[in-house]
C-alpha cells in the first residue's frame, strides 16, 4: 500500500507544480492582510473536491479591532474535516500568508517560476509548497481508498506572520480545531521540529521634544535617545548570542539564542525638524533554558536607564507578543509511526529537534497536544530574496505525511 502512495504522489507531481505556482501567484501580504478571501476560496474548493466537509469561517471585525487590523481586510479561516467515526483527531494546519518580498529579486516574486527542479516565488517554501503537500497526501489517500483511524481536521489559516492570534489561535480558542496530535511547519527531509523558540516582539517608542533644526537646544531630539537605547540593546544581544539550548536544531547556529532590533523603525517627521518621536522594533527568541521574566528585566532595565538620563523624554516598551519556548516529544508509538514514515521516503533515521522560528503549533503544543513540524523544502531560504522551494521535496514530504496518517 505505501508503494501505491508513494506512486499516486509522483504521477501527481504536474498537481504539486500547478497548485503551488496558482497559490503563490497570490499575494498574501502581511501586513496588511491582502488577497485572503481569493486564497481562502481555492483551498475550501481543494477541500470540498476531497469529499472533506469544508467551510469558510470569517473572524468578527470586533476582535480584529483588538489588534489595530482594519476590519475590511477580513481574517477568513478555511477549515475542512474527514470524519470516520473515531474518538481521535489529528489535526493538520498551514498558513497561507505570507511576509512582505522586500527588495532585490531575481525573478518576480509573485509571478512563480519552475527552474531546474526548484519554484521560485513568495511563499514558496514558507509555506504554501508545504500546505500543497498536505493536500496531496490527503488527496493519495482519498484516491487509493484508504480510510484512516483517525478523524483529520485541516485549517489553512492566515496571520501567522504577525504572531497567529488573529488566524489559528482564533479557531483554537474558539473550539473550532479538534486535535489529539498536529502537524503543521517545520523541519524537512528526516529532521522532524517538537517544538519552538520562544518569542518576544516588541516595540520601543521615544517620545521627545520638537524644535527647529537651527536650534536644537530647543528639543529634545527622541531619535538620539533611541539610537542610544539601540547600541545598548545590540551590546546585549553580544551576551544574549552566546547562550546555547541543550536540545537538538537541524543547524548548529539555531542552538543559539537571538536578538534582532531594528526590523521596523521610524523617526521624525521633517529633516529640519528635530525628532519628536521615534521607535524601533526588537525581535528576541527564548531558548528553553531561558527565564522569560529575567530576559524582560534585560530588556527593560536598559530603558529605564534612559529614562533617568532623560527624565523630559517618555520612553514605553511595548509588548506585541511574549510566547515562552514549548517543547513537548510525541509518545513512543507516534515517534516511531513518523520516524517510519520519514525511513520509508529517506531511507534515513529520523531527528527530532526544535525549531528556531515560532509557528502556529505553539498554540497546541501550549495544551500539551503532541506535534509535529514538518515541511518541504527550499533549504532555509524563508522570508529572503528569491524564495523557492524543491519539487521533488514537495512530493517526498506528502508521502511522509500520507504514510504516517496510512500508519497511525
Amino acid at each position: 500500500m505505501l508503494g501505491k502512495i508513494s506512486q499516486y504522489i509522483q504521477e501527481n507531481k504536474n498537481y504539486a507544480i500547478n497548485l503551488t505556482k496558482t497559490l503563490v501567484s497570490i499575494p498574501t501580504i502581511n501586513p496588511p492582510g491582502e488577497n485572503y478571501k481569493k486564497i481562502a476560496d481555492i483551498l475550501r474548493k481543494e477541500l470540498h473536491d476531497l469529499k472533506f466537509k469544508a467551510e469558510n469561517i470569517t473572524v468578527p471585525p470586533k476582535f480584529l479591532k483588538q489588534y489595530g487590523i482594519d476590519p475590511s481586510l477580513e481574517r477568513i479561516c478555511v477549515l475542512g474535516e474527514w470524519y470516520v467515526n473515531s474518538k481521535s483527531w489529528l489535526h493538520i494546519t498551514g498558513h497561507y500568508d505570507v511576509v512582505p518580498a522586500g527588495n532585490d529579486w531575481n525573478f518576480k516574486p509573485f509571478v512563480p517560476i519552475e527552474e531546474k527542479g526548484k519554484i521560485y516565488g513568495r511563499g514558496t517554501e514558507d509555506m504554501k509548497g508545504t500546505i500543497v503537500s498536505y493536500l496531496l497526501a490527503l488527496k493519495s489517500l482519498k484516491a487509493i481508498g484508504i480510510k484512516p483511524k483517525f478523524n483529520i481536521q485541516a485549517s489553512f489559516v492566515p496571520d501567522e506572520e504577525t504572531g497567529g492570534r488573529t488566524g489559528f489561535n482564533w479557531l483554537l480558542e474558539n473550539h473550532f480545531i479538534k486535535a489529539h496530535i498536529g502537524i503543521s511547519e517545520g523541519y524537512s527531509k528526516n529532521f522532524v521540529a517538537i517544538g519552538n523558540k520562544g518569542i518576544i516582539w516588541a516595540k520601543i517608542v521615544v517620545k521627545g521634544k520638537p524644535a527647529h533644526a537651527s536650534r536644537p537646544r530647543n528639543g529634545i531630539n527622541a531619535f538620539e535617545i533611541s539610537t542610544r537605547i539601540s547600541s545598548d540593546l545590540l551590546n546585549l544581544s553580544k551576551k544574549i548570542a552566546k547562550r546555547k539550548t541543550k536540545y537538538p536544531t537541524e543547524k548548529k547556529v539555531d542552538k543559539f539564542a537571538t536578538m534582532v532590533i531594528g526590523g521596523k523603525a521610524e523617526s521624525g517627521q521633517k529633516v529640519n525638524v528635530v525628532s519628536d518621536t521615534s521607535y524601533f522594533t526588537v525581535d528576541r527568541r527564548i531558548l528553553p533554558e531561558e527565564n522569560v521574566k529575567k530576559i524582560l528585566d534585560e530588556i527593560t532595565g536598559i530603558v529605564k536607564k534612559y529614562e533617568k538620563i532623560y527624565p523630559e523624554s517618555k520612553i514605553d516598551f511595548v509588548i506585541d507578543t511574549c510566547d515562552k519556548p514549548t517543547l513537548k516529544m510525541p509518545s513512543i508509538y507516534l515517534t516511531k509511526k513518523f520516524s517510519s514514515s520519514i525511513k520509508t521516503v529517506f531511507k534515513k533515521e529520523a531527528k527530532y529537534g526544535i525549531l528556531a522560528g515560532g509557528t502556529d503549533l505553539r498554540f497546541l503544543l501550549k495544551k500539551n497536544i503532541p506535534c509535529f513540524g514538518y515541511s518541504a523544502s527550499g533549504g532555509g531560504c524563508w522570508h529572503s530574496k528569491d524564495e523557492f522551494v524543491y519539487i521533488q521535496n514537495i512530493l517526498d514530504t506528502s508521502k511522509v505525511v500520507a504514510s504516517f496518517i496510512y500508519k497511525l
